[in-house]
């Protein structure tokens, strides 16, 4: 997500990431060892629980949002095809890549 984020940040492109499980210090030592630049959220409670709202129960999950806010497309798991499920919705949404 974070090489997505890199190539197409200038264009409008945002990601905030969500951690459900890890504790706050965890994460900063992971957002620091890996160079992460997106945003990095945890996941909320009772009705903030963005994984409840989403029906999230395996990760990755990645939820493709709108501006507008509408979910264009939902992909679980870290594989090939859900990497270009995302892209192409990406392209659909008028992103482009480089070369």
């Amino acid at each position: 997500m974070q090489e997505l984020y890199n190539q197409l940040k200038d264009q409008g492109f945002a990601v905030i990431a969500i951690n459900p499980h890890d504790e706050v210090k965890r994460i900063r030592q992971f957002i620091a060892k890996e160079n992460i630049t997106i945003q990095v959220a945890l996941n909320g409670v009772r009705e903030h629980n963005v994984c409840k709202l989403y029906g999230i129960n395996s990760f990755p999950t990645d939820i493709l949002i709108s501006s507008e806010g509408k979910v264009i497309l939902l992909v679980t798991g870290f594989t090939d095809e859900s990497h270009n499920k995302l892209k192409e919705a990406l392209r659909e949404l008028g992103f482009k890549f480089p070369k």
